[in-house]
């Protein structure tokens, strides 16, 4: 086969796919607001027709093999564009999810806090009216919301995922004055203790991507101990230091290679060892602490 047969034979399939980005770009040019709407720039529909022009001419002049490089650049793009399309909505989506998760959290701490912070009359006066406020606030977000997906004719799903923050975050509106009697009573001790648990969440996060951090975060975890019995003056120096080693111990497992399609049998045997000491230690401790446990309740 000849490489203008080639050429014909791949604008062919070409075609096959710059008609899907088509029909692709077109559903979502008719579910978005015209003025919001954001084509792929690296290939629009003048820049098909130049393209298509191009390469026909290329093969017409028996420039086969330039023909076939051109067509699978513009394969090439019809693909990203395909792509582009496929996630055009997925940052709302995103910022839809995360916003309601947080709302979420905020609102379920909201009711544990409750009970803890009684309002008096003059607070519930002022926050009657401030409560009329937010509700006129919401109301109105909300509508404007409702019209806009109505006009894109999104489906019932965009309406779920844009009015549910909305909802909840009304909700945490509603008993922001928990939330601010909250952090005015907060310590320093309790600011710490919050951005701790915070780190340490973000670094669970963080381990599903680099497993090193989750040795970052034993190596935390192991220094602990240390570091509050040096804040409340006073401190149990063997079992910190066990924990101190545990910890370490723990912590050289993530930095371990990954079992790959070989297994590693000198690692599979060396934890099963380590597993094996540690239940024996365990089962001796334990019959040891029973045994003076008897002893001093005969």
């Amino acid at each position: 086969m000849s490489a203008a047969d080639k050429a014909k034979h791949l604008l062919a399939n070409a075609d096959q796919t710059l008609q899907q980005y088509q029909v692709k770009m077109e559903q979502k040019r008719h579910t978005t607001l015209g003025l919001l709407f954001k084509p792929f720039p690296s290939l629009t529909l003048t820049k098909i027709a130049s393209e298509r022009r191009n390469i026909e001419k290329l093969i017409k002049d028996g420039r086969g093999q330039k023909a076939i490089v051109l067509t699978n650049q513009l394969i090439e793009l019809a693909f990203q564009g395909l792509q582009y399309y496929h996630a055009y909505d997925r940052f709302f989506l995103g910022l839809s999810i995360t916003s309601s998760f947080i709302g979420w959290l905020l609102y379920l701490l909201t009711l544990l806090l409750g009970d803890k912070y009684k309002l008096t009359e003059l607070d519930k006066i002022n926050r009657q009216a401030t409560d009329k406020v937010i509700e006129l606030f919401f109301l109105v977000i909300s509508s404007a919301v409702v019209v806009l997906l109505y006009v894109q004719s999104v489906p019932l799903m965009y309406y779920i995922y844009s009015l549910l923050p909305l909802i909840l975050w009304f909700l945490v509106s509603n008993r922001y004055h928990i939330i601010k009697t909250t952090i005015k009573q907060m310590s320093r001790k309790n600011a710490l203790e919050l951005a701790a648990g915070l780190l340490a969440t973000e670094v669970m996060v963080g381990s599903f991507f680099y497993r090193q951090l989750l040795s970052v975060g034993l190596l935390c975890l192991g220094l602990w101990p240390l570091i509050a019995a040096l804040a409340c003056g006073t401190s149990d120096k063997p079992v910190c230091t066990k924990w101190l080693v545990s910890c370490i111990t723990l912590a050289i497992f993530p930095l371990l290679p990954v079992v790959g399609h070989r297994a590693n049998y000198s690692l599979v045997l060396l934890a099963g060892l380590i597993l094996v000491v540690a239940v024996a230690n365990l089962i001796s401790r334990l019959a040891i602490s029973i045994k003076i446990f008897q002893l001093k309740h005969k």
